[in-house]
């Protein structure tokens, strides 16, 4: 969980792994500026990680499943205090050579960073379909 100075250290690592893995013709100073921004905008912000079970008796996608679930009540008990909060999956997130930032072995995963702020706030309706044309009924 990253706060205070530590949000700091989290923006110059992004935006510097950004920097270092994007070719001079690839390289966006506007993505770069967000992700050195981004996370100063919250009072806090989790690094979503997925650490795999040593005994490796629990299939992958099921901890991957757990993890998101964990990540949903989350997201839901911040709704429900008022707290701006989302999942964003930019960033580092797919960037193995990050994983000794967060101090994670070549099996975990890091699933994304859940943002957390008054400044985050959603307003306004979303753009999501009715529910009927995505469920089937067999009868």
């Amino acid at each position: 969980m990253f706060r205070g100075e530590g949000l700091n250290k989290l923006a110059d690592f992004q935006a510097e792994r950004y920097k270092l893995t994007s070719t001079v013709e690839k390289f966006n100073p506007s993505r770069y500026k967000k992700l050195k921004l981004k996370p100063l905008l919250c009072s806090h912000v989790i690094a979503i990680c997925m650490v795999r079970d040593s005994a490796e008796s629990v299939p992958e996608v099921e901890e991957v499943c757990a993890v998101a679930c964990a990540v949903q009540n989350m997201l839901l008990m911040a709704s429900s205090l008022g707290i701006g909060c989302y999942w964003g999956t930019g960033g580092v997130t797919y960037d193995s050579k990050g994983k000794d930032f967060f101090d994670l072995s070549e099996e975990d995963k890091l699933m994304g960073f859940l943002y957390i702020g008054a400044s985050l706030s959603v307003t306004g309706q979303g753009k999501r379909s009715d529910i009927k044309s995505k469920t089937t009924w067999v009868d």
